[in-house]
């Protein structure tokens, strides 16, 4: 990449982070925001992304990368960093150095690639670069004392903060006391398109989410945190048997369990088990062809499943966690779960059904989805930078 040095007057933003055509959430999250940030008059932005990101042996899946998806729409990104090799670490930070940006922004979210990023922001800083982390996770779902020190690690590498939930938030001051941060909700799916042609994604027999009757849609990585489980075991105590449930998206750990709960649970019938990667046009689908979300998480941070639910005009029903709950309008754009067991998932999954096509809902829906957009996402990070908040600010 030839350095691009932003025009006098412009504020130029440096994300160093995975973009497409790596195929995860963050590489989605960081793409869209490096393309809103090109669209915002008088900025400059300039990516500095991976070329390797995970080992084989630590990514669940066959690939980190996405050989249908696009790099991003942006004009100046280079890929030169390997999160195993420091040797790129300090090449980025010299690139980072010499493009002399007004601001660095860095993801957070797992404890693999934190030593590498946290190493590089804190040398930005040495360098008077002013960096702003979004926080997607602060703590790892299996957590262990090397996670947690490594998250911590790159979460102290920084000036400014953005957050996704007030209760995200006040989990991090605890940690972390300042008030050099805001909050915004992850924005609203971008990228996934709405009108398909389904001959041209090679939809067939896999899906039968478009069968007649009602599905319940679950997506995204399988990890034990996230309560499939729960999930399956309400299902099986809804004796409406055209209610279906589609499980799409890659398994981090072996499925033999969850294979056995469905067989035991004798809902092999109801059950659209897709354990692999999905793209975002088979993502499209499954969100179009479903009834109502499922998030029966036990442990949350932020999660991006919410948003894209309403990008697609679907209500969810979710764990009674902070961080979820103030997401949703309870009785409208969601419902929460009050006691994390099967039965009480089942007899909310049951009422949502009932008002789910009201003309209420959807216009709920619809204007929750206005709210997350990119634009007042990215102008939150552009803002927090020029005003820092104040200690009697409470983020927002």
């Amino acid at each position: 990449m030839t350095a691009v040095i932003p025009p006098v007057g412009k504020t130029s933003v440096l994300i160093i982070g995975p973009v497409t055509p790596f195929r995860s959430s963050i590489a989605t999250h960081l793409t869209a925001l490096a393309e809103e940030f090109e669209s915002i008059e008088d900025t400059e932005i300039l990516v500095i992304s991976f070329k390797s990101l995970y080992p084989s042996w630590l990514f669940p899946g066959k690939s980190d990368l996405n050989d249908e998806r696009n790099t991003p729409n942006v004009t100046a990104v280079d890929y030169i960093l390997s999160s195993f090799n420091p040797l790129t670490w300090l090449r980025a930070v010299r690139k980072a150095k010499h493009l002399n940006p007004d601001i660095v922004v860095v993801p957070l979210w797992s404890f693999y690639p934190a030593a590498c990023l946290g190493w590089i922001a804190n040398r930005c800083r040495r360098h008077g670069l002013k960096v702003t982390t979004i926080v997607h996770n602060l703590t790892d779902h299996e957590q262990s004392h090397l996670k947690s020190t490594l998250l911590h690690y790159q979460a102290r590498a920084s000036d400014n903060y953005l957050l996704h939930s007030e209760a995200a938030a006040t989990s991090f001051s605890t940690d972390f006391p300042t008030n050099n941060f805001k909050v915004h909700p992850l924005p609203i799916g971008r990228g996934y398109p709405i009108q398909l042609n389904e001959q041209s994604i090679g939809i067939d027999h896999e899906y039968e989410s478009d069968k007649p009757g009602t599905n319940l849609l679950f997506f995204g990585l399988i990890r034990a945190y996230k309560g499939l489980d729960i999930a399956l075991q309400a299902l099986a105590l809804i004796k409406d048997q055209a209610i279906t449930l589609t499980v799409a998206g890659e398994a981090w750990s072996s499925l033999d369990d969850i294979q056995a709960l469905i067989t035991k649970l004798e809902i092999s019938h109801r059950v659209t088990l897709i354990p692999r990667y999905v793209s975002e046009e088979e993502a499209s689908y499954l969100f179009r062809q479903c009834d109502l979300v499922l998030l029966p998480y036990r442990t949350i941070f932020s999660s991006g499943v919410l948003p894209l639910a309403y990008a697609f005009g679907k209500p969810a029903v979710v764990s009674d966690l902070a961080g979820l709950v103030e997401q949703i309008d309870h009785g409208y754009t969601g419902w929460a779960v009050p006691e994390y067991t099967p039965e009480s998932f089942a007899k909310v999954i049951q009422d949502a059904l009932m008002q789910a096509n009201r003309d209420q809902t959807k216009s709920a829906i619809k204007q929750k989805a206005l709210s997350l957009n990119w634009n007042t996402y990215a102008n939150s990070i552009l803002a927090l930078n020029r005003n820092p908040a104040r200690p009697n600010e409470n983020g927002n």
